[in-house]
């Protein structure tokens, strides 16, 4: 049995609510070239620095980027 899941807020109710994430295991995809991609890591980096505006947006679109790579 095989789960992936993901919980995430953009705004969580208390502003201390952030955890340090846990990663058990890494997802390695292989691109159309043949490289071989580290789908989570490349989601992380693209988290670390949120832009100032649509930061909704933003994390909508790097969540579901994520998501289609798995």
């Amino acid at each position: 049995m095989r789960l992936i899941a993901v919980d995430c807020v953009a705004d969580p109710s208390c502003p201390r609510a952030f955890v340090n994430g846990i990663l058990e295991s890494k997802q390695f995809v292989v691109a159309q070239d043949g490289r071989l991609e580290e789908v989570y890591e490349n989601f992380a980096n693209s988290l670390k620095n949120l832009p100032r505006h649509d930061v909704a947006f933003y994390l909508k679109e790097q969540i579901l980027s994520f998501l289609s790579k798995l």
